[in-house]
């Protein structure tokens, strides 16, 4: 699970699985605080686990493990 945080938390990983409409709201929040802004990240990586079903976030996973 750690990794599989850290991979979404990445800058580089963000700018690909995410959506627009995250992206933009994170823009809009950020305040330039690195603890702040982690703590956004935090709350959309959250969000975007939260909406995954089952079958996606498997396929995910495998995905940024590089098992598929």
């Amino acid at each position: 699970m750690k990794s599989f945080l850290l991979n979404l938390l990445s800058p580089i990983r963000s700018r690909s699985i995410f959506s627009g409409n995250y992206k933009q709201d994170y823009q809009n929040a950020r305040t330039g605080t690195e603890s702040f802004d982690l703590y956004l990240r935090l709350l959309m990586v959250t969000d975007y686990i939260g909406g995954m079903t089952d079958s996606y976030a498997r396929t995910l996973y495998r995905e940024l493990s590089g098992i598929e």
